[in-house]
């Protein structure tokens, strides 16, 4: 087992002349799965090359927690995969297509906040998949000498060694990671927080820390994550998500929790501490948002309403579940796009509105907007910041006379044609705001009016057709 690393400048662990062959090569079927992890250390090493280039890495790129040395990382591993026939998903731009059937998941410097403050502690991550199967695996780091890789079925290797199996550590005795923050001390020795996801679960399957969870509220993407657990999984190592659910998944807008530990008695506790305090992170959030939109609110009514929440809020009763007594939360979106605002006809009432519904277990309001929202149009949506966006908050009267705390949140979305699933309403529609202004239900309307009060206040309303 690996447990000490030399804080040293990284050197290249390869000729990049050496390896040039393969950057030319546009037929991978010919190539080994090693070829494909030289072509990973290949795009990285030219990722390090370039960082040197870069006068001020702390320059802003061209969305908020964008860096301009992400910009710089990303056109390279996007080029350089896009001429070997490979698709790439990308933190920094998406998906970009070409004729084939591997798959890169990059993220091209995870922990690039550190590098703008100078803090040693970040990496390229690169999970390569094949008909939907991930098959090479590889993470290294930009400022000292650690590289670890996986080929399916082959072994892990870091720095060229091969890795033992994990050892079987107690919780009480582990040195765990997180992103975010528990609200509780959670049985462990230690704990830290570095910033790059993909590094501390590489250093789990290394020996260097215990376990490695994600304690955010809104969770990771898949490309701040893939990588770490394949290899984690290579290894032997304990992989799940917290509420159960499959990280392999590949719809951008959606985020999840990982657990990753040496053995799968770690992950079990941990699984069980964080959904205990997961009710209290998602509480803490809710009043933070109710707060901020308390001081935006011009009307009274709303206001009033807000205070009622909070006040049930810090009460135990289960505001999240559709079949508790009294009023329970939902989640709503207003979606525009260049082609207006995204409505359709609730099939039980029978009017005009905004996608959304009940939350599911251990969901936030926003996340159940967002998810509702393609499960009844057929559309992924995209968020416009990195926190929620709460446009209103209502008290209204559900499909069986119910009560519902609804919140409205702001998303947008590509001005795609609506493909609603069978089983729910087919009249989905784009409306100009004006017509949707008309035509939504009345209790819904003050949402539009915040959606169009928010948009010309951020100069959104006008350039909408660059988003997605």
């Amino acid at each position: 087992m690996y447990f000490g690393m030399k804080l040293t400048k990284s050197e290249n662990t390869s000729d990049i002349e050496n390896t040039s062959d393969i950057e030319n090569t546009s037929d991978i079927e010919n190539n080994s799965e090693f070829k494909l992890f030289l072509l990973c250390r290949n795009i990285s090493n030219l990722i390090s090359k370039s960082l040197e280039s870069i006068d001020n890495i702390a320059e802003s790129g061209s969305r908020e927690g964008q860096y301009y040395l992400d910009i710089v990382a990303d056109k390279i591993a996007v080029d350089t995969f896009s001429q070997n026939s490979i698709s790439v998903l990308s933190e920094e731009s998406g998906i970009t297509k070409v004729d084939g059937e591997y798959l890169a998941i990059v993220d091209p410097i995870d922990g690039s906040t550190n590098a703008s403050k100078l803090i040693p502690f970040y990496c390229t991550s690169i999970l390569i998949i094949k008909n939907k199967l991930p098959i090479v695996g590889y993470i290294k780091s930009h400022s000292f000498n650690f590289e670890i890789s996986a080929i399916k079925d082959q072994g892990v290797f870091l720095n060229g060694s091969k890795l033992d199996s994990p050892e079987d550590i107690s919780l009480g005795k582990s040195i765990v990671s997180f992103s975010g923050y528990p609200f509780e001390q959670g049985g462990w020795k230690q704990s830290r927080s570095f910033g790059s996801a993909a590094l501390e679960i590489a250093m789990v399957s290394t020996g260097s820390i215990g376990c490695y969870f994600d304690a955010s509220v809104n969770g990771l993407a898949i490309w701040d994550y893939a990588a770490g657990i394949f290899i984690a999984e290579e290894l032997g190592c304990s992989v799940a998500e917290m509420l159960g659910r499959d990280l392999y998944i590949f719809d951008t807008s959606i985020r999840r929790h990982p657990i990753v530990g040496q053995n799968s008695n770690l992950t079990s506790k941990l699984k069980i501490n964080l959904k205990t305090t997961r009710d209290k992170q998602i509480r803490a959030e809710l009043r933070k948002l109710l707060k901020n939109r308390s001081k935006l609110a011009d009307n009274l009514s709303e206001k009033q309403i807000i205070e009622a929440l909070k006040k049930d809020l810090k009460i135990k009763r289960d505001l999240f579940d559709e079949t508790s007594d009294g009023a329970h939360i939902t989640g709503s979106a207003i979606i525009v796009s260049e082609k207006g605002v995204l409505l359709h006809e609730h099939l039980k009432l029978k009017k005009w509105m905004q996608p959304g519904g009940h939350l599911e277990p251990l969901e936030t309001p926003w996340e159940a907007a967002r998810r509702e929202s393609k499960e009844e149009t057929g559309l992924d949506v995209i968020e416009i910041s990195s926190e929620p966006i709460l446009l209103n908050v209502d008290l209204l009267k559900g499909a069986n006379d119910h009560l519902h705390y609804d919140l409205r949140f702001l998303y947008i979305a590509k001005g795609e044609y609506p493909v609603p699933p069978i089983n729910e309403s087919q009249k989905v529609k784009w409306f100009p705001m004006d017509d949707a202004m008309e035509i939504i239900d009345e209790t819904n309307r003050s949402a539009l009016v915040e959606a169009r009060k928010y948009l010309e206040n951020n100069n959104i309303i006008g350039s909408l057709e660059n988003y997605g």
